[in-house]
């Protein structure tokens, strides 16, 4: 099974070569919050070069299978957001990672009556 801490440990360090690791050559990558699909190469080239750095706070972990979820917070000290994650494993590296964004904020006005 992989190590989920270790693998966003990775991602919050920007460790382009520790990121790598963790997946299937041929792996596939899906931000579908902006129809992004990337290789593992180019994930994790645009995770060691995000500007900045942030912290990740893992929230939750489910697995399946070898299917994982995982919930984390990310935080940059500009910008607080929430990442869904699905993981598809084969054997003990990522095959397949689609993954959904959210900012956190304020609850939108016209829910305060609610």
């Amino acid at each position: 099974m992989i190590d989920l801490l270790a693998y966003w440990q990775a991602i919050a360090a920007q460790n382009e070569l520790e990121i790598l690791r963790y997946f299937e050559e041929n792996a596939v990558i899906v931000w579908n919050n902006t129809a992004e699909v990337f290789t593992p190469q180019q994930f994790a080239h645009i995770n060691a070069v995000y500007p900045g750095s942030w912290q990740i706070e893992l929230k939750k972990a489910l697995s399946c299978g070898d299917s994982l979820v995982t919930v984390v917070r990310i935080d940059d000290g500009r910008v607080s957001l929430h990442a869904t994650s699905f993981f598809t494993l084969k054997e003990d590296r990522i095959l397949h990672l689609e993954e959904y964004f959210s900012e956190d904020g304020e609850k939108p006005e016209w829910r305060n009556t609610l």
